[in-house]
């Protein structure tokens, strides 16, 4: 939400939403991608913010491997999820209007303290 914030004070004429999910969970992530669409009318998106991250502290040794798992789950195949998802409309698919770039980048920013 601190981000929705100072992203709205910096492009105050914009209309940045916050949607909140799981990116671990698929069905979530379509749904949000569903109502994204929805809002879209028929209109590309311009981006999306990808942020969602956890962190674990403490030895290699001690620390739990389900919380490993679950750490890898969020901070990599999470983005990937959401990142799939909104491909067509970040310019994938060519029935929407609008902008479309036929080549985007898609920026993950994760911070990973396992050591």
């Amino acid at each position: 939400m601190y981000l929705w914030r100072r992203l709205s004070k910096a492009f105050p004429e914009s209309s940045f939403k916050p949607i909140v999910f799981d990116v671990c969970d698929q069905p979530a992530v379509l749904r949000a991608v569903a109502v994204v669409r929805s809002k879209l009318q028929n209109q590309h998106l311009f981006g999306i913010v990808n942020n969602a991250g956890i962190g674990l502290c403490g030895p290699s040794a001690l620390v739990p491997i389900e919380d490993v798992r679950q750490m890898l789950e969020t901070n990599l195949v999470g983005p990937l999820i959401v990142s799939q998802a909104f491909i067509p409309l970040l310019g994938g698919e060519k029935s929407l209007q609008g902008m479309r770039e036929l080549q985007f980048d898609i920026v993950v920013i994760c911070a990973l303290y396992l050591f």
